[in-house]
């Protein structure tokens, strides 16, 4: 309680003070990642994070469960898209959501609303209708500098889309790296073409004082052009109803203290088992300033993101039109980040936005019976640290107050260091998650009020390293309170969102980097299991708790091997494997019975060959994803009307790149 009550005192100080929060990439439920996470460029065993932009620290002594992803990771494994990306790091398993966009679960929890806080270089892509994040076949690679990910509670900084983690995308700039560079790529599956990416991106400085970086891509494609009978019999012919288009440009101009950032995003997918097509589209302007004073260092920063968050098109206009929004949010955020000593950093921040949505056919009314509405929201957060020679101490919390819901506090405790041999981790931290916009238009009508969920998370992390082998386990308990889930009023008749029961995780991952000379290997684990679940059977099975929450295998091995034939040749072999899993669906499409669909392990295996420079500045990888051909399901992580989707079958891919 004194905790709680000293954190509160402190936000309230400071916001009389502050008018906004953030760093040079930051936003209102979310700062920019670079708050937390700010690479060092050399020896990937001395990489260090940022708490709060300029307090360096290393990864292995960041308060949280910090994993980086490189450009140079990207590369070497040989990642297509995001999915590959994401499956392959312990903890991460796909699942589908409505009308199959495909979304992350994290240590056997759905995250597609509003669970997961997605940035790229610190600017929300959310969407603000139900706070997803669609994933396949979005956001090219070539143009990553490194994603930055914080598994667990994220709202002590982060705020109210960051309840279960944070992940951010930095794309290259003129600092790190100079050049043009082009990619092509192209895949075949089920002699029918699967995928078609064309990107370029260009960082450079312009007159010696500009740092420009340039990045577009058009992607098309399918999710799968596989054939599958669904357990009640029909039969679905993913390759003409999985498409994917992409179409992305962001551009970042820099000179001195002043950042300018564009980015625009249009995404489209195809539902594959209704007659519809799903558009999220996003353009955001953001303009930061950053100085440093001494040891003190100021950041402001101002955003504007307008959105078509999820609108579902060639649908009944009956039945789509509620659900089709047009939304803008305003950010002003500033941070202040003071080295009071060589062990002791203080970070303050405060951010103001506003919400403002309607109906695409602006002629409806929403549920309020106005024809638009806005939210205002006010964010403040703090957090000192401490470092000694055996500790390093975190201290801080967050403070939130959404228009409609009662303010929310998210403390954050953490016990780390880093050490010759091996480095430990022990963190607490409290988060919520805020009702999306959609969540409180369509619980408007409801005779139950929605409220945010509340999240508790504990986690114990331990280390060992040599030379070029090292070996960390991370264990956590993660519970989740006032779910909220899709709902219908009986008492009203209408659909609603409500919070209904609480759920409780815990369990452990393991991963082990090994290099023996040309051989570099990593190896991983995860495993987690439900310790509690109040509800009916929505997200759990709760007649057997033990076969986990609908639509996550509770066990994922992870396995990568690189072979250097020479330094222009190179074998990549890439083996995920997941246990069995269970979905609630439609058996019998008759009778509308609905039961427990069993989908057996998988055993997903890719290889590669890869030349480098092998014409100067040509880049050349040839492979084949999903081998043995396995049938990869995707289904819906809660009971729903929803059948699975299948993955990719065996695909033969090709990859050309230009280094100009």
């Amino acid at each position: 309680m004194f905790f709680r009550c000293f954190i509160t005192s402190a936000m309230v100080v400071l916001s009389f003070f502050l008018y906004a929060q953030d760093t040079v990439k930051t936003s209102i439920f979310t700062p920019n990642t670079s708050e937390i996470i700010e690479l060092d460029p050399g020896d990937n065993s001395e990489e260090k994070v940022s708490i709060a932009s300029l307090s360096e620290t290393k990864v292995n002594e960041a308060p949280g469960a910090v994993y980086i992803v490189t450009a140079d990771e990207i590369e070497r494994k040989g990642y297509k898209d995001l999915t590959d990306v994401f499956i392959n790091i312990p903890g991460f398993n796909i699942s589908t959501d409505t009308q199959n966009g495909t979304g992350l679960s994290l240590r056997g929890a759905w995250t597609g609303e509003a669970k997961i806080l997605w940035m790229i270089d610190g600017m929300i892509m959310n969407d603000m209708g139900y706070g997803s994040f669609v994933l396949s076949g979005r956001i090219p690679l070539l143009n990553i500098e490194r994603i930055e990910i914080i598994k667990g509670a994220g709202s002590s900084i982060y705020g109210g889309i960051a309840a279960l983690g944070v992940i951010n995308i930095i794309t290259k700039s003129g600092k790190r790296s100079k050049g043009s560079a082009f990619i092509s790529d192209f895949g075949i599956s089920q002699r029918g073409r699967s995928r078609n990416r064309l990107t370029f991106e260009n960082t450079s400085y312009l007159l010696n004082d500009f740092e420009v970086s340039v990045c577009g891509s058009i992607f098309t494609g399918n999710r799968s052009n596989q054939k599958y009978t669904q357990a009640d019999s029909v039969v679905t012919n993913f390759q003409d109803s999985s498409s994917i288009t992409d179409v992305f440009v962001e551009m970042k101009l820099k000179r001195k203290s002043w950042e300018y950032k564009i980015l625009y995003d249009d995404y489209n997918f195809q539902a594959t088992h209704e007659r519809v097509t799903s558009l999220v589209r996003t353009f955001i302007n953001e303009l930061t300033f950053n100085k440093k004073i001494n040891k003190l260092n100021v950041q402001i920063l101002s955003n504007f993101k307008d959105q078509i968050p999820w609108n579902t098109q060639y649908g009944d206009p009956k039945i789509f039109d509620a659900q089709n929004f047009k939304t803008w949010r305003f950010t002003l955020s500033g941070l202040l980040n003071y080295k009071i000593s060589p062990q002791i950093n203080a970070l303050f921040g405060s951010t103001y936005y506003r919400d403002h949505m309607r109906f695409y056919r602006s002629a409806l009314l929403l549920n309020n019976g106005k024809s638009n509405t806005s939210f205002d929201a006010f964010g403040s957060f703090g957090e000192i640290s401490f470092t000694s020679k055996f500790a390093n101490l975190f201290a801080g919390g967050r403070y939130d107050y959404y228009q409609s819901f009662k303010p929310n506090l998210s403390p954050r405790l953490g016990v780390t260091k880093d050490f010759k041999y091996f480095h430990y981790k022990l963190i607490y931290g409290e988060s919520f998650k805020i009702p999306t916009l959609q969540n409180i238009n369509i619980s408007y009508l409801s005779s139950t009020r929605i409220t945010p969920e509340k999240i508790r998370d504990i986690q114990a992390e331990f280390g060992v390293k040599e030379k070029s082998n090292s070996l960390t386990a991370n264990i956590f308990l993660t519970s989740i309170q006032n779910i909220i889930v899709y709902g219908y009023d009986l008492g009203n008749k209408v659909e609603s969102y409500v919070n209904n029961g609480d759920l409780t995780l815990r369990g452990f991952e393991l991963s082990m980097n090994n290099k023996i000379k040309a051989l570099e290997m990593r190896t991983s684990y995860s495993y987690y299991q439900v310790v509690n679940y109040t509800s009916p059977d929505y997200l759990v099975d709760t007649a057997n708790l033990k076969s986990g929450t609908l639509s996550i295998p509770k066990h994922k091995i992870a396995w990568y091997g690189r072979y250097e034939i020479s330094k222009k040749y190179a074998l990549i072999a890439n083996y995920v494997f997941q246990s069995t899993k269970y979905s609630n669906e439609q058996v019998n499409v008759n009778t509308g019975e609905y039961a427990l669909v069993k989908f057996q392990p998988t055993h997903i295996i890719d290889i590669m060959f890869q030349t480098k420079r092998i014409v100067v500045f040509t880049d050349f990888t040839i492979g084949v994803h999903n081998l043995l051909n396995t049938n990869n399901f995707y289904s819906y992580a809660a009971s729903s009307a929803y059948p699975a989707s299948i993955g990719m079958g065996r695909e033969l891919f090709f990859q050309l790149k230009l280094n100009l």
